[in-house]
């Protein structure tokens, strides 16, 4: 599921994640979302900036252990929180969401 917040330029977009969706996925869906972009034609790599496979073993590791866990990182020009309530917030840098 995505939400966006904006008004003309879209500045944020938030995406959940669960037991259909890991949250790396999560992250490049949103990331895509801010660019314009279909998920498989963005251009930058996630694990660039993050490794997805740790991303997504931290998160079903707090789910079992019921554990709160965030995780923020900045993927080129957009800050980037992943939360264990299954969502993840993707906002452009240097605007108030």
């Amino acid at each position: 599921m995505r939400k966006g917040r904006s008004e003309g330029l879209q500045r944020s977009v938030e995406e959940t994640f669960g037991r259909s969706k890991e949250p790396s996925l999560a992250v490049v869906d949103a990331l895509a979302s801010l660019e314009g972009d279909a998920p498989h034609e963005t251009e930058f790599v996630l694990s660039d900036y993050v490794d997805p496979e740790a991303l997504d073993a931290l998160f079903s590791a707090a789910e079992s252990n019921r554990r709160v866990v965030s995780v923020e990182f900045t993927v080129r020009e957009y800050a980037v929180v992943v939360r264990g309530d299954g969502t993840v917030t993707v906002s452009r840098l240097g605007t108030d969401v």
